[in-house]
């Protein structure tokens, strides 16, 4: 059983046993005195048979076939992010073993205790030379992931990045890549509503900028950064149908208030927006709860979180209705009550306000 520490440590420690194998198995230079339930326990892949079921819901693969992969010359190009960290540090999910929560708070070992786990760690891998250069490359893609991301950081507030990163719970890329398997591209098509100088010109490049800026920071972004567009229109009715892939049941549009956004701020972090549109809204439906009663149709959206927080987090009502939503996702009068609460009253707000 583990046992807690000190509060000076905190959190669960690993049994004085297994600290004490570590050390022996060094001092002595000998891998066999750690055995493979050992070696599996100290990748985090015990007990095999659930590392295994994980790997394979999220990869279709199991960890064996992962880590031949991420061995391969070619390897630190191309993992995924998600194939990096299943490889490094394969989670469980919520669902840890008791008797293993321990080895996920090394950060708050002590470094008596860390240096013996990370010696023995070293030497079992001099025995096992597949997994060495799995590590190796995927700890190569996952720090050119975090470099991305750290000089992409800087156009956003902590705030904002809370909003993104925090997205993740719902898996909305997962249900993204699942789109990309039968479409093209996903994104949204724009509707031009004021007509005048290059300033126009101006507002299409801050969007792209703003949304390839922030769609590093999604889990597994490589999957969806690359396949993402925006269809602009001059009127709705021009085209005679919307490119494949992209939303039907939100479109955006560019009214003077919004390009007039990014000309007096074009340099993130920036207040700018666009307006969205619910595509089915008539002025007719439920009754709405009297916080969403001025709706009316379309929100203003932060431009970074076009393709983030508002991608992942608005719904359908029917969808609602039948209860297949996330509780962080939000229909359309939810996401209007949100914006409401601000001055600039601009979607998303502050993220501890965000939860539904």
């Amino acid at each position: 059983m583990s046992k807690w520490a000190s509060l000076s440590r905190g959190g669960p420690q690993p049994p004085q046993e297994n600290i004490d194998k570590w050390e022996r198995a060094v001092n002595e230079n000998d891998p066999s005195i750690l055995t493979t339930e050992d070696r599996l326990r100290m990748l985090r892949r015990w007990p095999l048979d659930q590392a295994n079921y994980y790997c394979n819901f999220y990869l279709e693969c199991t960890i064996d076939e992962l880590v031949q992969k991420a061995a391969r010359a070619d390897g630190q190009e191309s993992l995924t992010e998600a194939e990096a960290i299943i490889v490094l540090n394969t989670p469980f999910g919520g669902c840890i073993p008791e008797d293993q929560k321990h080895l996920a708070n090394q950060n708050r070992w002590s470094q008596n205790t860390k240096t013996k786990f990370d010696n023995a760690f070293d030497l079992i891998l001099t025995e096992m030379d597949t997994e060495k250069r799995a590590r190796a490359n995927a700890d190569i893609a996952f720090e050119r992931i975090k470099d991305t991301r750290r000089a992409e950081s800087k156009n956003f507030s902590k705030d904002e990045l809370i909003n993104i990163v925090g997205c993740n719970a719902i898996g909305w890329v997962d249900k993204l890549e699942k789109h990309l398997e039968e479409h093209p591209a996903w994104g949204f098509v724009c509707v031009r509503t004021s007509f005048g100088d290059d300033s126009w010109e101006k507002f299409k490049e801050f969007f792209v900028h703003a949304t390839e800026s922030a769609l590093v920071f999604p889990r597994n972004f490589h999957s969806i950064r690359p396949r993402w567009k925006i269809h602009y229109f001059r009127r709705l009715c021009e085209e005679n149908k919307v490119e494949p892939g992209l939303r039907h049941d939100a479109f955006l549009y560019a009214n003077a208030e919004a390009i007039e956004s990014v000309i007096s701020f074009p340099v993130l972090p920036s207040p700018a927006f666009v307006m969205a549109a619910e595509a089915a809204y008539d002025g007719t439906g439920p009754e709405l709860p009297l916080v969403q009663q001025a709706y009316t149709g379309s929100v203003r959206i932060a431009i970074p979180h076009v393709y983030t927080t508002f991608w992942a987090r608005l719904i359908s009502t029917e969808e609602d209705i039948r209860g297949k939503s996330s509780p962080m996702q939000q229909t359309w009068g939810k996401i209007f009550a949100k914006a409401k609460i601000t001055h600039e009253k601009t979607y998303p707000i502050k993220s501890f306000f965000m939860e539904v």
